[in-house]
């Protein structure tokens, strides 16, 4: 009666370790009838994906066209929460970042995203970490869920990417860069492949500061400059020289410069006298080796070679109406730098 007792206890145990097993299942998925080989999708993209340097992490470097599937599937799952996601040729762990799932590349600072479907629109995780209550499968209504188009993103990832050219691994079209698995059981759902990617990254810009920020150059004595100084329209004033001062200490790169103002009606390289003035008839020009500027016109300025830099310009009065009256005579220009 004793061993008979333990028996019966023995296959109780059994019943309920066989239990546990069904539950344990129940996120598993399966090919619908008649389906069982896994969806394909292939990228086509550039090349060559050419970069600043001063790409922030977060930001979307390329979006492909939309791969549509090579064939349509449909898998039913047995929960209607169930995992899914990635597994990469290089076993990555994806990371969130801009609003997506991104997986690394082996290249620093460069991941990947594929967007799939409408369900995924932030991209897929790495599986099995994609507990995100969708796999695909049927509704409770009995239409199936779609899952035949994808969109592959190169997005900028924390890492310093290095400067010149690198490779981007995806396979050459041969193997499949990712594959998509769903359900606890990692059913394989679909592929990816896409071709080599060649990253281009320039060194960053470094710019130059402008030493002294706000430069006056008084055109004129104590005593101010005669009218009579002024023959015609189009006559001047002597040029009277000032310097822009630069530190580009730390910049290897040409610098250009934009001057803007308030400008005169009929001559983009002569500037308004301000609403403050009191004098009427001319304007101001700013000169560079005898050469007048052209004011909102980017124009070279030197080839900075990590060295403080002195630029010599001058700034003259043009008469700019037959008739100049005395007064005070003010105009502004702002200093825009740029580079290449």
């Amino acid at each position: 009666m004793k061993l008979l007792r333990k028996f019966r206890w023995w296959m109780g145990g059994l019943i309920w370790a066989l239990l546990s097993l069904q539950t344990a299942q129940a996120g598993n998925c399966s090919y619908s009838p008649g389906q069982n080989i896994p969806s394909s999708f292939r990228f086509s993209g550039p090349p060559t994906i050419t970069l600043t340097g001063n790409e922030q992490p977060g930001a979307v470097l390329w979006t492909s066209p939309t791969a549509t599937a090579d064939h349509g599937i449909v898998a039913s799952c047995q929960s209607a929460s169930n995992t899914s996601g990635l597994r990469t040729s290089l076993n990555k762990t994806s990371i969130y970042i801009g609003g997506r799932n991104v997986i690394p590349t082996e290249v620093p600072g460069i991941g990947y995203s594929i967007a799939q479907g409408g369900d995924h629109a932030s991209g897929l995780k790495s599986y099995p970490l994609d507990v995100d209550g969708f796999a695909p499968s049927t509704t409770s209504d009995g239409n199936p869920i779609p899952s035949n188009i994808a969109t592959l993103r190169l997005i900028r990832i924390p890492g310093t990417v290095p400067v010149g050219s690198s490779v981007v691994n995806m396979g050459q079209n041969n193997s499949a860069f990712a594959a998509w698995y769903v359900g606890d059981n990692g059913l394989l759902f679909g592929k990816f492949f896409a071709r080599d990617f060649t990253v281009v990254t320039k060194p960053p810009v470094r710019s130059c500061t402008v030493t002294t920020k706000s430069i006056s150059v008084s055109l004129s004595s104590a005593a101010g400059l005669p009218v009579k100084s002024f023959t015609g329209v189009g006559s001047t004033s002597p040029a009277i020289p000032f310097n822009l001062e630069l530190d580009c200490s730390a910049s290897q790169s040409d610098v250009y410069i934009t001057l803007n103002g308030v400008l005169n009606p009929i001559n983009s390289r002569t500037l308004s006298l301000t609403t403050e003035s009191t004098a009427t008839g001319v304007g101001v020009q700013i000169l560079r080796n005898g050469l007048t500027y052209i004011f909102g016109s980017r124009a070279f300025l030197i080839t900075a070679r990590n060295n403080l830099v002195t630029i010599p310009l001058s700034a003259r009065y043009i008469q700019t109406a037959s008739n100049v009256t005395v007064g005070q005579a003010n105009s502004a220009a702002t200093v825009t730098l740029s580079y290449q």
